[in-house]
């Protein structure tokens, strides 16, 4: 993974972001939809996740080292941690010991560019199995909103310099 590619890219979309949608009440229907009480956007920078949307938590930011969206932008695929409680990677971590007592999370990557930026998340303060394959509309979605974003960074690209 070049991290330096990866962060050029969550700035290019990041200046450029004309998408017209309300990512807030997206996640409030991603929360009923799949019955948990958090559901957020997380763009992974170089020392912090940043939520760009969010319910059910009033966390705006964590640091890089406790963010679970570290590991599906490491692992560029989705990441459903059944019980983080009891799984060796997580159990220690302050969002799993402390506020918000995260125990199961579902996240799937969202890639612009070519590059992981970070992941829609759903989140359980209870442990929980899921099927992967019912994450599909989620995945869906992130890809849509990754071509959108790759969209977004092209059209600004081919924009001749002091116009906009």
């Amino acid at each position: 993974m070049d991290d330096q590619n990866r962060l050029k890219t969550i700035d290019e979309f990041m200046l450029n972001n004309e998408v017209p949608l309300d990512l807030n009440d997206l996640m409030v229907v991603l929360a009923a939809a799949y019955k948990v009480p958090i559901a957020l956007i997380g763009i992974v920078g170089e020392f912090e996740e940043v939520f760009k949307a969010r319910y059910g938590t009033s966390l705006s930011k964590v640091s890089r080292e406790h963010a679970f969206c570290s590991h599906v932008v490491q692992e560029r695929q989705q990441v459903v941690v059944n019980n983080a409680q009891e799984d060796p990677r997580f159990k220690d971590n302050p969002l799993v010991t402390g506020e918000p007592h995260i125990c199961f999370y579902a996240g799937t990557p969202i890639e612009i560019n070519d590059e992981v930026i970070g992941a829609v998340c759903l989140i359980d303060t209870v442990p929980r199995e899921i099927d992967k394959k019912y994450l599909g509309p989620v995945d869906l979605w992130c890809t849509n909103f990754g071509l959108n974003g790759s969209l977004l960074i092209a059209k600004q690209s081919c924009k001749p310099s002091g116009l906009s």
